[in-house]
């Protein structure tokens, strides 16, 4: 009887996790303390997803050791090692530690890490990035901030993000923008600074857009429908995308895709 090929897709994937496993050092870490989790905060999810149990378990060991608070947040060693995306979606990084030690059995540093991140979320229900100072809401950290509450059981909270997202998505006034910066009041942000309209809206009349604004949002509200089966979820899935069907011939094969 004749077996079925491989899919190219997970023949890749399995390359790609030989070469993370090989990566691995003795005491379970993938980078010297003093860089922070930068250089591994998706792998213990990868690990954990995969079956790596055991290799996730040295991993996550070794990061409580090395960035994990009493107050549980997963923290960078000093201001001189956090990268651009800690600084701007601080939520991000340690939403997917988070994740990551769920998905591996450490509630230990699942649950204390989900009571940190609720920090981060502002009345009107989103995770706050920050810019120069000033924090907004856009989708990143509220999608990522979102997923991780709803992963460890935190409903209330996975809702509210739900629900500001489920606003930014119907409040768009033109058809072929996603504007996708909020104030923390909810308000959406429109007035663009010349040169930074990548960093305010994707242009569906222009290629190489910032298409995982929508597509991270797109990502958090399929899950939320599917823990709550509310029609509101759904739609604004439904609505995100259509919008990138109307989007350049790049938008599932750019980089930030």
């Amino acid at each position: 009887m004749a077996t079925r090929p491989e899919h190219v897709f997970c023949k890749t994937a399995k390359q790609g996790l030989t070469w993370i496993l090989s990566q691995q050092r003795a005491d379970g870490s993938f980078s010297d303390p003093q860089k922070g989790i930068a250089g591994y905060y998706k792998v213990p999810y990868a690990l954990a997803v995969t079956g790596h149990l055991r290799e996730a378990q040295r991993l996550l060991n070794w990061s409580a050791k090395q960035h994990f608070t009493p107050a549980g947040n997963f923290h960078s060693a000093s201001a001189k090692t956090r990268t651009c995306m800690e600084d701007f979606w601080p939520v991000y990084g340690k939403a997917w530690l988070v994740l990551g030690a769920h998905r591996a059995g450490r509630w230990d540093l699942s649950f204390q890490g989900t009571a940190h991140l609720l920090r981060y979320q502002v009345p009107v229900g989103g995770f706050y990035a920050i810019e120069d100072g000033t924090r907004f809401l856009e989708p990143v950290s509220t999608s990522w901030g979102g997923l991780a509450t709803l992963t460890t059981g935190n409903l209330q909270a996975a809702r509210q993000a739900g629900d500001l997202l489920v606003q930014l998505v119907n409040i768009q006034p033109e058809t072929d923008r996603f504007y996708y910066r909020l104030d923390l009041n909810g308000n959406l942000v429109t007035t663009v600074p010349a040169g930074s309209e990548l960093f305010y809206y994707v242009d569906a009349t222009h290629n190489q857009q910032i298409y995982f604004q929508p597509g991270i949002a797109l990502i958090f509200l399929a899950q939320l429908y599917r823990a709550t089966n509310e029609p509101r979820y759904l739609e604004a899935c439904q609505t995100l995308f259509q919008f990138t069907a109307r989007c350049a011939e790049d938008v599932y094969r750019f980089p930030p895709s």
